[in-house]
């Protein structure tokens, strides 16, 4: 019975992701307005506080700009960052994550999510942003299609994801934004 119990459970997750990233899919453009990406992560944090408190970890945001956008779908997104990070950590180590933004040109942001976790073989980078590429079995729970929902809400914000990270050091995932009105001030 436990097993029926775990696969529908999982068939829910699934199917659950996978409406998501196909409501992504329809060239529908979300309501943009100027979103505080301060505000975004300090209540993703606040949404995963007992994870993270779980995870025996901390998170630290640095000052964040605003950008022109969606802030449930950019939310989706640091939500998915921070929990692949709680997930994929190294259990020997305290989880640390921090989140941080750099001005990359005039018209162009890049915030960082930096993790401590276990890492990612350079051979497998590309292949993450992919449905249904998971790199671990059932050990390490998901559906493996969060980083492809990360990537089509990025893409529909005209930026661009990518990744940093080899086995054993952590990694970084980038997103390239273009700047809201206040991303001049803010970033940093």
């Amino acid at each position: 019975m436990r097993f029926v119990v775990d696969g529908a459970q999982r068939m829910e997750q699934l199917i659950r992701a996978l409406l998501s990233y196909a409501e992504l899919g329809h060239g529908e453009r979300a309501s943009h307005s100027e979103v505080d990406l301060n505000a975004v992560v300090e209540r993703v944090i606040d949404d995963l506080r007992e994870r993270i408190a779980e995870a025996g970890g901390k998170i630290t945001k640095h000052n964040l700009p605003s950008v022109t956008g969606d802030s449930v779908q950019l939310a989706d997104v640091f939500q998915n960052l921070i929990v692949n990070a709680i997930k994929y950590r190294r259990p020997e180590e305290p989880l640390d994550v921090r989140v941080s933004a750099v001005q990359e040109s005039p018209d162009q942001i890049r915030i960082s999510v930096r993790d401590n976790g276990l890492g990612i073989n350079q051979a497998y980078h590309d292949l993450i942003f992919l449905p249904f590429k998971r790199l671990h079995g059932r050990e390490i729970p998901g559906t493996g299609i969060g980083l492809a929902i990360c990537k089509r809400i990025v893409e529909a914000h005209a930026g661009q994801i990518s990744v940093e990270s080899s086995p054993g050091s952590g990694t970084v995932f980038h997103v390239s934004l273009p700047c809201g009105t206040r991303a001049d001030r803010a970033a940093g």
